[in-house]
């Protein structure tokens, strides 16, 4: 027995930070979610598996589902037509009530509903493979435990569990429909097909697998590296094995390229051979694995280049030049550059001098280390009215954030004594 298990594809949900300057590449990042997809249900095909199990967040309900439930349709219609059974419960992007009427589902598809867990055997060939359990959410914020709805495993059948919700609060996503793995090890189930969790991650539950699949395309820069799928296989001699399967159609990676580690930055050609260098790799990594990548690179350190892009103008340049390059069918496309550059300036050698330049950097350093202090340059009289008004507070909030403001005074130094510095000479 074999069978395929996805989730949190969130179909036709755009990419959280376009600014492709082609419509090729535009074109593409919109539609990586559809091209992950259509990957997935060739996989099934390909791997001859006999069930397909979608644990929740196809769809996004926030955007406008027409398309991608179309889309989606059609490749449960490929599935049943090499009778391949589906299985899909609803998350809290894809709540059932917002999706049931439209699907249009093939009697080969299971689309658990939400009043209570349901039980559906897989058959093939007139033979019971497994029992699968699932149910599905009513509306978007299900904070429940639905976990304690399973019942307990009963009969010899391979038993799977499909629920879409959080593992133990954790970190950076939405406290959805908890559990815990003691919680997923007591009905005593041999897998649980899990979503909400966008990273891959296989845990063991008592005798239970535990999987997230991840999403099949990472949707922004902080969602790195291969995502895709997960097939499970129960082989003859009794034992189970999962294998993991890149499917995304464009691969986040974020690169930092620092000055002082091994490589200086002299001139403006010295970095551009560092970003060709980079660009260049990630083009035999697009041509081998048969994706394509999108790229943030921080460029980081201490160099004398710093003045030359101080500017927007000059970085916005340097990103034009380097935005995408073509690797045949693929390409790899930088998103942004993150800057982090700082002035060519002895720190320690300049504070041993008596001069204002030296008087500047004690200030600003002082105020880095002493947050009240630090704060008390965002918050002046004068700003007072800025903060009582409730639409700029909101969007200068930002403003209040020790990091920010932190970082805001690291520039201001680095800046200020660039011009000093530039001055003087």
């Amino acid at each position: 027995m074999k069978f395929l298990h996805t989730a949190d594809l969130h179909l036709g949900a755009p990419f959280k930070s376009i600014n492709a300057s082609d419509a090729e590449t535009g074109r593409k990042l919109r539609d990586a979610t559809l091209t992950a997809y259509e990957g997935i249900v060739q996989l099934a095909i390909d791997e001859d598996v006999d069930f397909v199990l979608f644990a929740g967040d196809i769809f996004n309900a926030e955007h406008d589902m027409q398309h991608a439930q179309v889309q989606f349709r059609k490749g449960i219609r490929r599935l049943h037509d090499f009778g391949i059974q589906s299985f899909v419960i609803c998350g809290n992007h894809d709540p059932l009530v917002r999706n049931q009427k439209r699907l249009e589902l093939p009697s080969s598809c299971t689309l658990f509903s939400t009043d209570s867990v349901t039980a559906v055997p897989v058959i093939k060939n007139g033979q019971v493979l497994a029992q699968v359990l699932g149910i599905s959410y009513p509306d978007a914020r299900v904070t429940e435990r639905l976990v304690a709805r399973f019942p307990s495993a009963s009969g010899n059948e391979f038993t799977i569990g499909m629920l879409h919700g959080n593992l133990a609060n954790s970190v950076g996503h939405e406290n959805y429909a908890p559990f815990t793995l003691a919680e997923l090890a007591q009905p005593g189930y041999d897998y649980w097909a899990l979503g909400h969790i966008h990273i891959h991650q296989e845990f063991r539950a008592g005798k239970a697998v535990a999987v997230f699949p991840g999403s099949p395309q990472g949707l922004d820069p902080t969602e790195t590296g291969p995502h895709g799928c997960v097939i499970g296989e129960q082989h003859s001699n009794g034992d189970f094995s999962t294998t993991f399967y890149p499917t995304c159609a464009v691969q986040w990676e974020n690169v930092e390229i620092a000055c002082g580690t091994g490589q200086a930055w002299e001139t403006q050609e010295d970095l551009e051979q560092l970003l060709d260098d980079c660009l260049t790799g990630f083009v035999e990594q697009a041509t081998n694995y048969g994706r394509s990548f999108a790229l943030r690179i921080k460029l980081s350190g201490r160099t004398p280049l710093y003045h030359t892009f101080a500017t927007a103008g000059s970085r916005s340049a340097l990103h034009s030049e380097y935005h995408r390059r073509n690797a045949g069918e693929f390409f790899v496309w930088v998103e942004q550059f993150d800057w982090n550059l700082r002035p060519d300036i002895d720190m320690d050698e300049l504070l041993k001098q008596p001069s204002f330049q030296a008087e500047v950097a004690k200030e600003c350093n002082t105020a880095l280390g002493d947050p009240a202090r630090l704060t008390s340059y965002f918050a002046p009289d004068a700003a007072g009215l800025v903060w009582r008004n409730p639409v700029l507070d909101r969007l200068l909030a930002h403003f209040k954030q020790p990091e920010y403001q932190k970082y805001l005074m690291e520039r201001a130094r680095d800046l200020a004594l660039d011009r000093l510095m530039e001055e003087d000479n």
